[in-house]
């Protein structure tokens, strides 16, 4: 590193199996770095998890919670060893595992594969962490990416690169649970253990044999806060014996000084003694301080904390330690010493410290403008904002400087203006009572002088500050173009299906929100070329003093000056990138008015339809447990048809909506919400499925009559939940959700074919046209009357009517309905996809089936040569006349249809010409038996 060094802790040390010896290597080695670094054992904290840790999980996952508390407490180790509040960096590496990232990383240029990837805590030091701050951390994570491919989208990469890269802001949304659980364990504070500053959470991973977006996190971020390690409330004083010495003596002060006011001689004499001693204690140890104030600002404020020397300076009282009671009192030394170790106090320690400190803290606020990632790492800050929020720390810094410069001479004092000059520096409000305005501290304040602060000590700061400023409004500008592409880019990827995946929706919706948000909150004179500085900034920038460090007119003047530079570039190009939005929009975002721009009342009707749609129960989840599946109980599926009506319910609503807003939204909107509503409908129906196929264990039944019972019983349950179904597949027709569509497909086919397979059995357990040759003789009963067991040839005609009607019976009662739901276009093509794939048996049974069907439609139509009548005509004519001798005559032509009744002729055509053939043995044995 250029400006620091990276301590790597020994890898056992962090297991967290609860073993003694990864803790005691863990003490070890935090007892060295401070044996080592005793002023300042260190600046910050990186833990970095491995992105396989957490693919996969989910926010209450073991493993996640496992490492989480390992960490928590190695740093709360660390803190109480150090006595350090740390600033902590989340860093997940091994990003290659996500979906998407190597693609992702091979689309950006290689300048933005050094840079920094992920977020940077926008909020100040004394900010406690916010669980929400890791939702807005992977929601700028994803819009980094979707920033960096549009701007990579100019190297034409392959579509199916892009689609890939694409599929990294899904596997972002998917690492957001268990993330968050592990930081918001790592970081959880208690009483023993206060919280950690979290500043960061950043990602890198390889791709082609290269490490990405490592180097500026190293080299610029990490660094980038140095200092920023602040002393714990218990911990404050741990560092240098005569801060220590200070703090219990003033201390004491506090408790005595009062009490010498009020008591008598005795106690005044003993409180004397003690006050005496005490400031020996500080003499000696204000030479100490003295000596380790050596050396330039910068080091001199990181390497001393002197905040608990003023919080027990300012509780000293400002009266004198005296009282009329006691005469004595009034002529005692120890009034003299008070004031001398005081002022010694105040002259070489308070004013040289704060001076320091404000020093410190404008070096921070141009380092921070200067060198802290910049534009798709931020929020959507529109230019107003971020000037307020500059203008104001402009402001609180050259107050601070005017202030402190009006109390450094000699013969001048202000309590009150050291009080908030203490209070910017340190980052902490004094009591109004802290550094009482009147005795020893006004007379030591007015004693003490050091030199002012001049340009000579920060030389730069002036044109730094109007740079960040010039650079703010840049940004500013910059961040709503940014968000002006993004809705674009969302827009083209949603309609062409690139990006799949309802968190994409989600991300455009939140991206619409903060550009409609941030334009919406954007004073008009940012969007107008020629408007004046708004009233707010002009007050803010007439309120920075004239200062012999940064000139408050001089400043007001550059910043003005930035902005007719900036406005007028910078608009022009909003416009350009509001027309690309509006044209896969089908609607202005942004509208001139003369010559300014405004928000279109698109855009705020697209947020509100957003946010409508955002809420359609099509979105969440299904609540409820998923039931066991075949694996765990065997047997065949009951079905619970609620499920599948609750998720017709939510389809329902979401239908309604397109339906009601397709007239008055943009149809590149409504085309955006029906993209995010196909992935919802595959995920929300095949949750529906797993709950309304509830597997039972099934015993065989027995007979004729429990089979038939059992299969309608399965057709009854097959038909209502088939009628929901098939509604499921309009609905996902209506979006063209083709996943959705192929899912509840499926089901219909493999449901539907193992019931026509269980009615084939059905039918075969009844034997139809079953016949026994081997009862005709020859000779007397003709053979269909002896082959079926008939009492007489007048029963055939009832036979034959019997026999197609139990055929007639299975196929409209279990078959006719079971095909209608495979001869639904989308079932038909799922199942000539499928085909190969099924089992050879259910494909039989569903090619015998439909032949059969189409032969009974007709024999109703009374279609000449119809299966069913080539059968009755082969049985009422030709079994009925035939003998041994004709057996020839009755061959006809090969029936060769698959269904029901020409396999029955086929198989009584063989059966009557073996038994003519038998017959024809016979004879011609009794003939050559002599």
């Amino acid at each position: 590193l250029d400006r620091g060094v990276l301590l790597e802790a020994p890898a056992d040390a962090l297991d967290g199996d609860g073993a003694r010896g990864h803790a005691a290597r863990w003490q070890t080695f935090v007892r060295q770095l401070v044996a080592n670094r005793p002023e300042r054992a260190l600046d910050g904290v990186v833990v970095a998890i491995a992105a396989r840790d957490l693919v996969g999980r989910d926010a209450h996952d073991d493993s996640v919670a496992q490492q989480a508390r390992a960490v928590h407490e190695r740093l709360a180790h660390l803190r109480r060893a150090t006595g350090l509040r740390l600033p902590v960096r989340v860093v997940v590496t091994g990003c290659d595992a996500l979906t998407g990232f190597e693609a992702f990383g091979a689309m950006v240029p290689p300048a933005a594969r050094r840079s920094v990837f992920g977020w940077s805590c926008p909020f100040t030091a004394d900010a406690r962490f916010d669980p929400s701050w890791i939702d807005e951390a992977v929601q700028q994570t994803q819009e980094q990416v979707l920033g960096a491919l549009t701007e990579a989208s100019a190297a034409a990469p392959s579509r199916a690169q892009a689609s890939s890269a694409l599929r990294f802001v899904s596997a972002l949304g998917e690492l957001r649970a268990p993330l968050g659980a592990f930081i918001e364990q790592t970081l959880r504070d208690s009483p023993a253990d206060p919280e950690l500053l979290l500043r960061g959470i950043y990602l890198t991973g390889r791709s082609e044999a290269a490490t990405l977006f490592a180097d500026e996190l190293v080299q610029r971020v990490l660094p980038a806060e140095a200092g920023l390690a602040r002393p714990l409330r218990g911990g404050l004083l741990a560092r240098g014996r005569a801060v220590r010495t200070l703090q219990l003596s003033s201390a004491a002060v506090v408790v005595l000084a009062p009490l010498a006011l009020v008591t008598g001689a005795r106690s005044l004499d003993r409180q004397a003694h003690e006050l005496e001693a005490l400031l020996e204690h500080v003499a000696r140890d204000l030479e100490g301080v003295r000596a380790s104030m050596t050396g330039s600002s910068t080091e001199v404020f990181e390497s001393l904390d002197v905040r608990p020397l003023f919080e027990q300076l300012a509780r000293i009282s400002g009266q004198r330690a005296a009282t009329p009671r006691i005469p004595a009192s009034m002529l005692s030394p120890l009034h003299g010493d008070v004031s001398e170790t005081l002022a010694a106090a105040i002259q070489e320690i308070v004013l040289p410290s704060v001076r320091q400190g404000i020093v410190v803290r404008a070096q921070d606020l141009m380092r921070r403008y200067d060198s802290l990632p910049r534009g798709t790492t931020d929020s959507l800050v529109p230019p107003g904002a971020r000037i307020d929020r500059l203008l104001g720390e402009v402001l609180a810094l050259t107050r601070s400087i005017d202030r402190f410069n009006s109390i450094a001479r000699a013969g001048e004092g202000d309590v009150s203006a050291l009080r908030e000059t203490v209070s910017f520096v340190y980052g902490d409000i004094l009591a109004e009572q802290a550094f009482p305005e009147r005795g020893y501290y006004l007379a030591a304040l007015r004693q003490a002088a050091v030199p002012p602060l001049t340009r000579r000590d920060l030389p730069d700061l002036a044109r730094r500050l109007a740079r960040a400023a010039r650079t703010e409004m840049e940004v500013g500008y910059g961040d709503l173009g940014r968000s002006l592409d993004a809705v674009s880019r969302i827009l083209v990827a949603l309609r062409t299906g690139d990006a799949k995946g309802d968190s994409v929706f989600f991300v455009l919706r939140r991206r619409v929100d903060a550009l409609a948000a941030a334009v919406g909150e954007t004073e008009s004179f940012w969007l107008d070329p020629s408007a004046a500085l708004g009233e707010t900034y002009q007050a803010l920038l007439d309120s920075i003093p004239e200062t012999e460090v940064v000139s408050g007119l001089a400043f007001g003047l550059r910043v003005r000056q930035a902005l007719d530079d900036v406005r007028g570039r910078q608009l022009a190009r909003l416009e350009e990138r509001g027309r690309e939005v509006a044209a896969e929009l089908g609607a202005p975002v942004l509208v001139r008015q003369g010559a300014a721009l405004r928000l279109s009342d698109s855009l705020e009707r697209m947020r509100l339809a957003l946010q409508a749609a955002s809420a359609l129960g099509v979105f969440t989840p299904l609540p409820g447990a998923v039931p066991s599946g075949p694996g765990a109980v065997g047997g065949r599926p009951t079905w619970d048809v609620a499920p599948l009506d609750a998720v017709l319910s939510r389809v329902g609503e979401a239908r309604t909506y397109l339906q009601r807003e397709a007239d008055s939204l943009p149809t590149g909107l409504v085309d955006a919400v029906e993209a995010a509503l196909r992935p919802a409908l595959n995920d929300r129906f095949g949750e529906a499925l797993q709950r309304a196929m509830v597997y039972e264990p099934v015993a065989t039944p027995l007979g004729l009559r429990g089979r038939e019972t059992a299969l309608r019983a399965r057709s009854s349950a097959l038909q209502a939940a088939g009628r929901r179904l098939v509604q499921m597949l309009d609905a996902a027709a209506a979006v063209r959700a083709e996943a959705a569509s192929r899912r509840v497909s499926q089901v219909l086919i493999l449901e539907s074919l193992d019931l026509i397979h269980a009615a084939d059995d059905l039918l075969t357990g009844m034997e139809p046209y079953g016949a026994s040759f081997s009862a005709w003789s020859g000779e007397g009963t003709p053979a269909a009357v002896a082959a079926f067991g008939l009492e007489q040839a007048g029963s055939l005609p009832t036979y034959l009517a019997r026999e197609r009607g139990e055929v007639s019976t299975v196929a409209d009662r279990y078959v006719r309905p079971t095909l209608g739901f495979l001869d639904l276009d989308p079932v038909a093509t799922v199942l000539d996809d499928d085909w190969p794939t099924l089992g050879a048996a259910q494909l039989d049974a569903l090619e015998r089936w439909r032949a059969t069907v189409t032969a009974l439609d007709d024999y109703a139509a009374q279609k000449p040569g119809n299966p069913v009548q080539r059968l009755e005509q082969f049985v009422r004519t030709d079994l009925m006349a035939a003998t041994p001798s004709d057996c020839a005559s009755t061959a006809g032509d090969a029936a060769t249809g698959a269904d029901v009744f020409s396999r029955a002729l086929r198989r009584l055509r063989d059966g009557f010409e073996a038994r003519c053939i038998q017959l024809a043995r016979q004879a011609l044995a009794q003939h050559l038996t002599p």
